[in-house]
C-alpha cells in the first residue's frame, strides 16, 4: 500500500491566515493558495483589492512548488540564465516561473513535499539596493515564511 503525506484542510487554512495577517501588516493585497503534493488546490483566499491577475498566479505558483518541490525563485533565476528552459512547460500550462511559490515539506526530514503554498499580488521577490524597498514583505518572503511556520510531521 502507498501512503501519501499531505496538507489537511485545516493545515492549510492555517497557512492562508498566516499569510493574509502578515500581507496585512505591509503594502498591497495579496491572494494564497495551498494545494497538495498534486498541486491540486486545497486552501484560497484573496484580500480585498487583489488584482485580478493574482488570483490565478497564486494558484499557479503553488501548483508548481508543489509539483517540482522547490521555490517557484529558484526556477525563475534559472529562466534568467537558461532563455529555453520555459519551452518544457509546453506540456503543463499551469507551470509559473515567478517567486511566490514554496513548497511545504515534512518537518522530520524535509524531503516529503506535503502541498505547496503560492503568494501574489507583490512583487516576486524582494529586489536589490537599486530595484526597491527591501524592508517590505514580497511574494516570496510571504510564503516562505508561511511554509517554515507550517511544521507539521503528522500530516497525512
Amino acid at each position: 500500500m502507498r501512503v501519501i503525506h499531505s496538507l489537511s484542510y485545516a493545515q492549510a487554512r492555517v497557512i492562508v491566515d498566516d499569510v493574509l495577517s502578515t500581507a496585512s501588516k505591509g503594502e498591497g493585497p495579496v491572494a494564497v493558495a495551498v494545494t497538495d503534493p498534486f498541486g491540486n488546490l486545497i486552501a484560497f483566499a484573496a484580500m480585498d483589492g487583489c488584482p485580478v491577475d493574482s488570483l490565478q498566479l497564486a494558484i499557479n505558483k503553488a501548483y508548481t512548488s508543489a509539483r517540482r518541490g522547490k521555490p517557484t525563485l529558484e526556477l525563475e533565476d534559472r529562466v534568467k540564465t537558461e532563455p529555453t528552459y520555459p519551452t518544457m512547460a509546453q506540456h503543463d500550462s499551469k507551470l509559473c516561473f515567478w517567486g511566490g511559490g514554496v513548497p511545504v515539506t515534512d518537518a522530520d526530514t524535509g524531503k516529503i513535499v506535503l502541498g505547496g503554498i503560492g503568494v501574489s499580488g507583490r512583487k516576486s521577490h524582494i529586489v536589490g539596493p537599486d530595484g526597491g524597498d527591501e524592508s517590505l514583505l514580497q511574494d516570496h518572503e510571504l510564503a516562505a515564511v508561511a511554509a517554515e511556520a507550517s511544521n507539521w510531521p503528522d500530516a497525512k
